[in-house]
Order: C-alpha cells, then structure tokens, then sequence
C-alpha cells in the first residue's frame, strides 16, 4: 500500500557526464558511449531518457547533461529511483537537479 495509493508523481533527474582528452573526436566518442548505457538502462528499465551534447569545449573538457523521467505512482517509482541513483553511480555520472511534479 501505497503514502499517496491514487497520485501519480512524475520525477525529473539530471545528471552530467564530462570527457577529457586533447582529442575532440576521441571525447565525443567516449560521451557516446555514456550516452548509449543510459540509452539501453532507459529502456529496460521503462524510464524516460534524454542527452543534451554541449557544442563546445572549454579547457580540452566537453560534456552532456542527461535528463532522466520517471513517472508513476509512489510504489512503483522508488525501486526506480533506487535503480537509477545505483546506475549512476556505476557510471559515475554527476547528480545535478531534480524536480518532483504530481498530477
């Protein structure tokens, strides 16, 4: 049983990914990859993805900010908030913002 059984929530995740090498090439090849684990860890796990590729580079460092959503009720989004803090971890993705919104 659900705090909250009949709301839904929608929760909104930022996290930032950086690469640095004197390669630009190289670097945007190594955020593709992050990119692309996020990419696949949405799908599975039924979340809401989205990277946003700076068009720069400042210092030899470029990186993407990656927004992630989650959207349910109470019970089913905490294993995936658990899930995606876990994830985020393992990939060492820096936490940036998050936003809670209901419905």
């Amino acid at each position: 049983m659900s705090y909250f059984p009949s709301q839904e929530f929608i929760l909104f995740y930022g996290f930032r990914s950086l690469a640095a090498d004197s390669n630009f090439d190289k670097m945007t090849k190594m955020l593709q990859a992050t990119i692309t684990k996020c990419e696949k860890y949405a799908k599975a796990s039924d979340i809401t993805f989205e990277a946003v590729k700076d068009t720069y580079t400042y210092d030899g460092i470029i990186g993407v900010n990656l927004h992630f959503k989650i959207h349910g009720d109470q019970d089913s989004i905490l294993g995936k908030v658990a899930s995606l803090f876990h994830f985020a971890e393992l990939n060492k993705l820096g936490f940036c913002s998050q936003s809670l919104l209901t419905e």
